[in-house]
């Protein structure tokens, strides 16, 4: 199928759907982005005979939803609803940044007891209660600290190159402030409620490059909570883990795990 054609389950919620392996991949994209971020991965993980799935969260996309509104709980039913309506047995959920988190409440949940977290927002078990002043109902990038100067974006993203780093700033649009807020208060996943799933935590080694909250120090302190494996990328930054020079490391973790 080729990979831009996307279907819609029956409440809504846009997917695309590639590939014809028996071994299925759900991608979950991160905050301000929306499933085109996984063009890359798409293409690879199909070519490697695994059915892969991105779906648009509520509010991104082609998925209607009113960013005022959406929460860190509509996401996680958004991706219930995509693994429902291509009814698949525990699919391998993968999410980066924000819906990281996402994918860890689906295991939590049940949806299935296989996830890869990259470069994951931490749960209220690893991060504690923060602050929620000043998070406005909907925000955009540059309000979450991405530089404005187009050469300190360069400078603060080494391993994307200009012509991927156009695709993502053609693609980048308004996030939830009530998800974000739900985050900072703290999204629960229980220690126990992972110990028997099959999980692995990716990060990039130049995560701070961005103020986004996120490292290889916070990935792996998730890593080390819940006693999973993890694999720091050296050279990757947030974004660019998805979509720079370091993108086929991951693929690759991604495909073994998902074939163990």
């Amino acid at each position: 199928m080729d990979p831009i054609t996307k279907r819609r389950t029956r409440s809504g919620t846009a997917y695309i759907d590639s590939g014809d392996g028996e071994d299925v991949v759900v991608l979950v994209h991160g905050s301000f982005l929306s499933s085109l971020s996984w063009d890359r991965y798409i293409s690879e993980l199909s070519a490697n005979n695994l059915r892969t799935i991105a779906l648009d969260l509520a509010g991104h996309g082609d998925t209607p939803g009113d960013l005022a509104t959406v929460t860190m709980d509509t996401y996680r039913d958004n991706v219930a609803d995509v693994v429902s309506e291509i009814d698949v047995a525990n699919p391998l959920l993968v999410g980066h940044s924000m819906s990281g988190l996402v994918v860890l409440m689906n295991v939590r949940d049940g949806l299935s007891s296989r996830a890869v977290a990259i470069d994951p927002s931490p749960s209220l078990e690893v991060q504690g209660v923060g602050s929620i002043e000043g998070v406005p109902d909907v925000y955009d990038v540059f309000d979450a600290g991405m530089p404005t100067d187009s050469d300190k974006i360069a400078a603060a993203l080494p391993d994307i190159g200009q012509d991927a780093l156009a695709d993502l700033e053609a693609m980048v649009g308004p996030e939830s402030g009530n998800a974000r807020r739900q985050r900072k208060l703290g999204v629960s996943v229980p220690k126990e409620a992972l110990a028997n799933a099959q999980v692995a935590f990716v990060g990039g080694s130049l995560g701070t490059s961005l103020p986004f909250g996120i490292s290889a120090e916070s990935t792996q302190t998730m890593a080390d909570f819940y006693n999973k494996r993890v694999t720091i990328i050296d050279g990757a930054t947030h974004p660019g883990i998805i979509a720079g020079n370091y993108a086929d490391e991951v693929i690759q973790t991604i495909t073994e795990f998902a074939k163990q």
